[in-house]
């Protein structure tokens, strides 16, 4: 047993990682960028606040997986300044890093050449500065940075190589290497949004409603595991910031840059600033009461069928998967009854089973498998 365990360990730790970002100009000047923040689901992403200091220049914001520390280091997924700059990252496919040999390396380090930008500079130049004279030798070997300013310029930056646009009404990237010459056509969100950029700049109604709307079109919703974990949009000329959650584009987190470095330095779990959300709400019956009373809490939310099944899925891949708690075993099955094949959930679920003692349930589990995949790797062997 200890083998199927291990399987299922591993192949979580390795998601698909994809993210949808855009930048765009409306008809007033005013500058827009956007993000979708995608990969296999964590209760634990955080908006860290970095107000200015007798040392920087200007207070930004960044975002983070996992733990605050990754908030300002080389771990860091994005973030703004009050100056109206902005970064983002997608996952692309390795590549070397051009002319590294030909680079310096950054003072203190790849670790914070990110966290150097932010609170240092206020345009797409600035950034591009630093990069083209500073190795970034780990960071750019499998990730392109999109980079926008209040000022409209946008960026491509990868270890291929950069483009900048100082003309263009928006930018678009997702996961494929934009100055390595990569095909669009490997990612099903570019086209989308591409269609809807352009339209929304020929009828001049670029701005929130619009954003909001190519994220939800283009958001992850539990396809290969991945899911939309937030969205962020930014008006990088007014500093105004909408925060979503988990795919929930009716009800907003409104702030702004400013409202935020009021509040000083801290790191902020975006699940706790939609203590209505149903992932919260479930996330809190969990920790306080238990699985039985996360699952009751469940089956009384009013969603779409569509809707309820993704927030079964992800409860599964964010809680169950770590902890093979069989007081969660319940949403592993209600999940499994809409979305039975899969190998993956199909071991946790018979591990499940095993741990609780039920070994004849989890032997028919595999044996189910088996009969529908016949080659599979799986088996009953130690169990």
């Amino acid at each position: 047993m200890r083998a199927i365990l291990l399987f299922f360990t591993i192949s979580l730790a390795n998601p698909l990682w994809a993210c949808t970002i855009f930048s765009a100009k409306d008809h007033l000047g005013q500058v827009w960028a956007a993000n979708n923040e995608d990969g296999a689901f964590t209760f634990y992403n955080y908006l860290n606040i970095f107000p200015k200091t007798e040392d920087t220049r200007y207070g930004y914001i960044t975002f983070c997986y996992d733990s605050p520390k990754n908030g300002s280091g080389g771990a860091v997924q994005g973030g703004v300044n009050e100056a109206g700059l902005f970064y983002d990252f997608n996952f692309i496919k390795s590549h070397p890093v051009s002319n590294l040999a030909q680079k310096q390396g950054f003072p203190a380090g790849d670790e914070a050449i990110l966290t150097h930008l932010l609170p240092h500079f206020s345009s797409v130049e600035h950034v591009l500065h630093i990069i083209n004279k500073y190795k970034f030798e780990y960071g750019f070997t499998s990730a392109q940075m999109h980079v926008a300013d209040r000022y409209g310029q946008f960026a491509m930056i990868s270890a291929a190589g950069r483009q900048l646009l100082t003309d263009s009404a928006y930018q678009l990237s997702t996961n494929f290497d934009i100055c390595g010459g990569e095909s669009d056509s490997t990612c099903w969100r570019y086209p989308i949004a591409k269609r809807m950029l352009r339209k929304g700049i020929a009828q001049q109604n670029i701005g929130l409603d619009l954003l909001k709307n190519i994220c939800d079109s283009t958001a992850a919703k539990g396809w290969y595991s991945n899911h939309t974990l937030y969205s962020n949009i930014h008006n990088l000329s007014t500093g105004e910031l909408w925060l979503y959650y988990t795919s929930d584009y009716q009800n907003p987190f409104k702030t702004s840059i400013g409202a935020l470095l009021d509040m000083g330095r801290k790191s902020l779990l975006i699940k706790d600033l939609f203590p209505e959300h149903p992932l919260s709400q479930l996330h809190q019956a969990y920790t306080q009461e238990g699985g039985a009373a996360a699952y009751e809490a469940y089956q009384d939310l009013e969603l779409p069928e569509g809707r309820k099944e993704e927030i079964a899925s992800i409860v599964v891949s964010a809680l169950l998967a770590n902890n093979y708690d069989g007081t969660l075993l319940p949403f592993l099955d209600e999940h499994m009854k809409t979305k039975p094949f899969g190998y993956r959930k199909r071991v946790l679920q018979a591990s499940v089973y095993h741990q609780m003692g039920n070994t004849p349930k989890a032997v028919s589990i595999i044996k189910e498998y088996e009969r529908e995949v016949p080659h599979t790797s799986m088996d009953i062997q130690g169990i």
